[in-house]
Formats: C-alpha cells, sequence, structure tokens
C-alpha cells in the first residue's frame, strides 16, 4: 500500500480518481471483485504509460 500512496495517490485516491480509476475502493474490495481494473493497472505500468512522463517513477 505505501508504493501506491507514494507513486499513484496524487492522481487516483478517493478524492482526484483521475480516469475514474479511484485505487483506494479497488484496495478496498477483493481483487477478484474488479480484476478487469487491476489487469489495466498492471498493462499501464508494464507499458510505461502510467506514472505519465512528468510524474516520479518507481526507483528501480
Amino acid at each position: 500500500m505505501a508504493f501506491l500512496e507514494r507513486y499513484c495517490f496524487d492522481c487516483h485516491d478517493a478524492d482526484k480518481a483521475k480516469g475514474e480509476f479511484n485505487l483506494e475502493r479497488l484496495l478496498d474490495a477483493e481483487i477478484s471483485a474488479h480484476a478487469g481494473k487491476w489487469e489495466t493497472f498492471i498493462r499501464r505500468l508494464a507499458a510505461r504509460q502510467m506514472p505519465p512522463s512528468k510524474r516520479k517513477r518507481q526507483p528501480s
């Protein structure tokens, strides 16, 4: 959760939910309840679409 708070919540928390993507809501439910949303999340990270180029990326 700390990873998501640091790198994702600025744009995808309950208050902002850019792209109608609210990670806080997803974290409150079973993963299987929102499997499609999690798949989209993973695909965008893998394709380096998220975070956007102007935002801080995770160190790796």
